[in-house]
């Protein structure tokens, strides 16, 4: 999922929460380690590794998997710095610095050329426009045109056409509905039909027939949105589509290979406390249905679709701290179970899915710290 705002002006019901628990922990120093070791982790069926640490911080950043192979992580709080990950000696090299962008919840994404997008997000004491392209061949970042709209906590989704959809956000107004194209071949922006709702820390996936499904996040009046809507590039439209069961923000959604869409956890039931519940989507129907709750509740958490089709959700937070914990999700079987524990607890961090098949983790409060997950049988 996208980068969460962590400051700045009008704090959310739930976000002040998160703010503040958010300052505490990149305060306090190195965290202690999970209890859960490497032996036990290995008996469990898949285990967590520690690898090499990032050379700054990049709190709020984003990460994406490049064509070559390694993972690029950029910005983040106070930070135009970018770094590169090489799955095969574990290490973090700079990667420049980027031009416009010194910002936290912006998003990262790879375009068909090999290029990588960065745009929006919050920056010093307002949302902004700016926009970074990175050329991973000579390693230098360039400007492009700025966004239509200034946002944050906003989704970026990459379609087949190659074009980039960036939809809601927040902005000094609040959440808004608005929604925009990024054309590579041309490097500008053009304006596309609004959502039906103002959204902004909700969640955008990429359907098998091409339409984005968009879902959940907070709405025009600070409430959490339960509802979905579908993006037709075909057409350029928006239509409602059928709605989870209660609204969520600070969730994952993840797509599965039968072609249905997960969503797990988030914020929050009837009492502000994080969830545990999970929900299925099914784009024939357009109907959500419950699926096995997780075994604790997590918002702000990571999710990611394994090579064998299972999906791995670790940390985030929940009413009693970061967790460093982990589980599976089986799509055939509709149930979860625990697998090893992070070294470290982490929300609000980064993952990347590796070609191996690892799962790289960094920030969330660990400071510089990455680690991997090696699958079961990985």
């Amino acid at each position: 999922m996208g980068s969460l705002r962590l400051k700045g002006n009008g704090a959310k019901q739930s976000g002040a929460l998160i703010v503040s628990v958010m300052a505490m922990v990149l305060n306090a120093g190195p965290p202690a380690r999970a209890a859960l070791g490497d032996h036990a982790s290995r008996r469990a069926g898949g285990y967590w590794v520690l690898t090499g640490s990032t050379q700054t911080g990049h709190e709020g950043g984003s990460m994406a998997l490049i064509q070559s192979g390694d993972a690029l992580l950029a910005g983040g709080q106070w930070t135009r710095a970018a770094e590169r990950y090489d799955p095969s000696t574990g290490r973090w090299t700079s990667a420049g610095s980027m031009v416009d962008e010194e910002a936290d919840a912006l998003t990262e994404t790879v375009l068909r050329n090999g290029k990588v997008l960065v745009a929006g997000g919050f920056e010093s004491v307002s949302a902004t426009r700016n926009a970074d392209v990175y050329d991973p061949t000579f390693g230098t970042w360039t400007t492009t045109a700025h966004m239509v709209k200034a946002r944050f906590d906003h989704t970026a989704t990459l379609l087949p056409s190659g074009r980039v959809l960036v939809t809601g956000g927040g902005n000094s107004r609040g959440p808004t509905a608005t929604a925009e194209l990024y054309q590579p071949e041309r490097g500008r922006w053009i304006p596309v039909g609004s959502m039906g709702q103002a959204r902004e820390g909700h969640q955008a996936v990429l359907l098998r027939t091409g339409k984005v499904l968009v879902v959940g996040g907070e709405g025009a009046r600070g409430g959490l949105l339960a509802s979905a809507e579908l993006y037709d590039p075909d057409t350029g439209t928006w239509s409602p589509t059928g709605s989870m069961a209660q609204g969520r923000w600070g969730f994952n959604a993840t797509p599965l290979p039968n072609g249905s869409v997960l969503v797990s956890g988030g914020c929050c039931d009837s009492s502000g406390l994080s969830l545990s519940s999970a929900e299925l989507y099914d784009p024939e129907s357009g109907v959500w249905s419950p699926t096995m709750d997780m075994s604790v509740p997590r918002e702000w958490a990571q999710a990611v679709l394994l090579h064998d089709g299972l999906v791995l959700v670790a940390g985030g937070y929940s009413t009693y701290g970061s967790l460093a914990s982990s589980e599976l999700y089986d799509p055939t079987t509709g149930t979860w179970s625990l697998t090893g524990s992070m070294n470290y607890p982490r929300s609000l961090f980064l993952t990347a899915l590796l070609s191996d098949g690892r799962v790289l983790a960094v920030t969330g409060g660990a400071h510089e710290s990455s680690e991997l997950y090696v699958p079961p049988f990985g």
